[in-house]
């Protein structure tokens, strides 16, 4: 990430913190937004004193953590009491099985995941066995409230809203942009993809209920 939604999410904030584990993308996101502090930590284990924030924003971090379970622990120990805990990530919707993240485990001809991610990308993938290590997780609001609940969060929480959006333009528009930039090249995918990426935009905030790709939640600590 290079900071921009941080940076985006700073101006209805009086001071903003971003916590990533890249140390790189950290210190380049640093560099170009000097107002935000940034810092290198595992969501897990965070540098933060006991209810230090009032609103706290997991964008797509969840699905990637190693354990669900520690990582809210963390995040209710760090909110204050009558803060918001606000949770972005992949919904298990109608068509979820096309996450840019996971097609590749879809895809057992070789040719065609050379021709997808190019020849080193692929051949390392299947030399690994196409393990689900880094399989990138979909929850329903089902999953997430019993992750809540099994958490520090139980019986102390509320969910205020709830918001599935989004249902294939998004997904579609980074599976096709991951080909054709391999045929096509870098500049020239991005242009004759730009159409496509502004009505995925569109469609991102158009609420699809249990067919949606994306599901957010808003928590509040109580």
């Amino acid at each position: 990430d290079d900071g921009n939604n941080a940076f985006i999410l700073s101006k209805k904030a009086g001071k903003t913190w971003v916590i990533d584990i890249n140390k790189k993308g950290v210190e380049s996101a640093q560099w170009t937004h000097p107002s935000i502090s940034f810092s290198c930590s595992p969501v897990e284990m965070t540098p933060f004193e006991n209810e230090f924030f009032d609103v706290i924003v997991m964008n797509d971090v969840l699905e990637h953590v190693l354990d669900e379970s520690v990582a809210l622990n963390e995040m209710f120990r760090i909110l204050k009491r009558g803060g918001q805990l606000i949770i972005s990530t992949p919904h298990k919707g109608m068509f979820a099985f096309l996450d840019p993240a996971n097609v590749k485990f879809l895809i057992k001809n070789k040719t065609l995941l050379r021709l997808a991610y190019g020849r080193k990308k692929a051949d390392k993938f299947l030399a690994g066995g196409n393990s689900r290590e880094n399989f990138h997780r979909h929850y329903t609001l089902k999953q997430l409230r019993c992750l809540i609940e099994q958490s520090s969060f139980n019986g102390q929480y509320s969910i205020e809203r709830v918001f599935r959006s989004g249902l294939v333009l998004g997904i579609f528009s980074v599976d096709l942009k991951i080909v054709l930039r391999r045929i096509f090249g870098e500049r020239f995918t991005a242009f004759i993809m730009a159409p496509l990426f502004k009505l995925a935009s569109l469609e991102y905030w158009i609420p699809f209920g249990p067919f949606a790709y994306n599901i957010s939640i808003s928590v509040r600590k109580i």
